[in-house]
């Protein structure tokens, strides 16, 4: 276990990763990444051509900061900037109950199974994930396999500090390669439910959240009139401490500094 400062806070924050390069399991957490980077953007590519769905914001999730770049560049032709709004998941990797997650990851799995294009992914000598036909020439993942194997990474982690062997037992692993996905894709999936909730009870209010973008545990709310901050107890799971960092009219987001003229 080892501690990295936060450096793109305000006020620098902290964190600890668990070091995994020589761990027992490093070949299947590496494994599991590039199937997950697989299952990422095939939800990300099912949102981006959802035009039935296009009125609405259901898929928040950012790789880079291009898609928040052009959110203000269409706010600047509109001249219709009206605030900004910044918030931290304090508890993201910590608080996480290890049935809830396995469970959330198990759905989406069913999901991305029920779009796909085999009844299989297959990892390539490159260690890529693909869709493919079972076969023994490669590795394989079915439905229920990929399952099982996710189940064991998170039930399974153990690590040391100093002589002490210990497991953890609540939130994601950090530092283990497939949890950058396991935290967007388990925040995801409740961003995404409340957001078709809200499609069926109150659109107005679902179009707000139209400019909402999280990076990890690092979310962006523009121009939404403040719905996020209302509502954010009523997206994700109580176990998660939410933090606002800035609002108003000039903020701090990744490598941007947002302001408001």
């Amino acid at each position: 276990m080892y501690w990295m400062p936060k450096m793109h806070k305000n006020h620098t924050g902290q964190r600890f990763i668990i070091a995994s390069k020589f761990c027992s399991t490093k070949p299947l957490s590496r494994t599991i990444s590039s199937v997950y980077n697989l299952i990422f953007s095939q939800i990300e590519s099912f949102h981006l051509k959802a035009k039935f769905l296009s009125n609405y914001n259901k898929f928040w999730v950012l790789k880079n900061v291009t898609p928040v770049t052009n959110i203000l560049s269409e706010a600047n032709r509109k001249r219709n900037a009206k605030s900004i709004s910044t918030y931290d998941f304090s508890t993201l990797y910590t608080k996480i109950p290890h049935t809830d997650l396995v469970n959330t990851l198990c759905n989406l799995i069913d999901f991305v199974f029920e779009g796909g294009k085999s009844d299989s992914i297959r990892i390539s000598k490159l260690g890529h994930a693909y869709w493919g036909n079972k076969t023994t020439k490669y590795t394989c993942f079915s439905k229920s396999s990929l399952k099982r194997a996710v189940r064991h990474l998170i039930e399974n982690c153990h690590f040391t500090v100093g002589n002490l062997v210990m497991r953890q037992c609540i939130g994601i692993p950090m530092g283990i390669d497939p949890a950058p996905f396991w935290a967007n894709l388990y925040l995801y999936y409740y961003e995404e439910k409340y957001i078709s909730g809200l499609i069926g009870s109150d659109k107005i209010k679902a179009r707000k959240f139209h400019a909402v973008k999280r990076f990890i545990d690092d979310l962006l709310a523009l121009n939404d009139g403040g719905e996020f901050g209302r509502n954010h107890i009523n997206i994700y799971p109580v176990e998660l401490e939410f933090k606002l960092e800035l609002s108003g009219r000039e903020a701090t987001f990744l490598n941007l500094h947002i302001r408001i003229k």
